[in-house]
């Protein structure tokens, strides 16, 4: 059984400007088995995606000379309950497949202020509803050389269309009077889960020492926003990162049993600003540690990094991270023989 957890704290900069804020939520909820001695399965729940945005925005109302102020924001996510499957063909081939069903709801507020602020106001809330089934084929090949070996892994997601609806509520707060100007539930626009592609290269080092890295991409452009200030591009990222174990198979002495890790990221964003792509990039520390009886095991990662950038008033975001990831091992699919 593996379960993770995380804490976040981010600072955000714009135009002289900052706020913190913090955050915490489970990572994931899994429990891996073996069905057949080439055809291992596991079972899990997380977070496939979560939104947390404010925007404003000024422009000249039409007609006239006046100022209006539009803030938009978003809350929610989607949540993934899978069930990965994995087939060894031969010795050095396993082949993937993932199936999961994906549901969770987004909630858009966008709210119009007539300047100066109070004179009238209008609220419009969009709730959208989303679900469907999301399925990923994978491939690793790993060649044994003598003491090391060479891994080569592929993933791939096609493109997926989500079934959705949305409940839609503009609300109007005048200065003489406040009202409802419309209410309704329909099934919304097309809203598609992009195609991805990612593909990774790790070399094992008699098993102290492992190097790793990959690039992905996700085909973004030409998707629907949900956000009306938002373009969308093709997301691209690179990651990497090496692990360093002193003597994986010594099970008497604590500090051999130990993993050290480090690693980085560099993404390109899905998010087109005001002509600004939205990037990200960071910085990992981590070390994994055993019980004293060696069933279980304990990761913890310390992630710094930074998304954005304060051009045409946008915002920098600087955060730091904390992960708790517990992995129990138990035999739990033994049969188990008295004479």
């Amino acid at each position: 059984m593996d379960m993770g957890i995380s804490f976040y704290k981010a600072k955000y900069y714009s135009n002289g400007d900052d706020i913190t804020a913090f955050d915490g939520n489970y990572d994931h909820i899994a429990l891996g088995f073996p069905v057949t001695r080439w055809w291992g399965a596991s079972l899990g729940l997380r977070p496939f995606s979560e939104v947390g945005y404010d925007i404003t925005t000024t422009s000249v109302y039409e007609g006239s000379y006046e100022d209006i102020e539009t803030r938009f924001t978003g809350s929610g996510g989607i949540s993934q309950v899978y069930l990965n499957n994995s087939f060894q063909p031969f010795r050095g081939l396993s082949l993937g497949f993932s199936f999961s069903y994906l549901t969770g709801s987004i909630d858009q507020t966008e709210t119009s202020y007539l300047l100066p602020a109070g004179y009238y106001d209008v609220y419009t809330t969009n709730s959208y509803y989303l679900r469907n089934i999301y399925i990923g084929f994978g491939l690793l090949y790993s060649l044994h050389l003598k003491n090391d070996m060479l891994s080569l892994g592929i993933t791939y997601h096609p493109e997926k269309e989500l079934f959705s609806t949305y409940s839609h509520e503009v609300f109007v707060n005048a200065t003489e009077e406040d009202y409802y100007l419309e209410v309704e539930s329909k099934r919304a626009d097309r809203f598609c889960l992009p195609s991805s592609l990612e593909a990774g290269l790790a070399y094992h080092f008699s098993s102290r020492l492992k190097l790793a890295a990959d690039y992905g991409i996700q085909h973004w452009e030409g998707n629907t926003s949900l956000i009306n200030v938002l373009e969308m591009t093709d997301k691209s990222y690179y990651h990497f990162g090496l692990e360093w174990s002193p003597n994986p198979k010594n099970h008497w002495t604590y500090f051999q049993g130990m993993d050290f890790r480090l690693g980085g990221y560099i993404e390109k964003g899905y998010m087109l600003i005001r002509d600004n792509q939205i990037n990200e990039y960071g910085l990992t520390l981590g070390m994994g540690i055993p019980s004293s009886d060696r069933k279980s095991r304990v990761n913890l990662s310390l992630e710094l990094g930074k998304m954005g950038t304060t051009k045409d008033g946008l915002v920098n975001e600087y955060y730091a991270g904390l992960s708790l990831d517990f992995i129990m091992h138990s035999n739990w699919f033994v049969k188990r023989k008295y004479n």
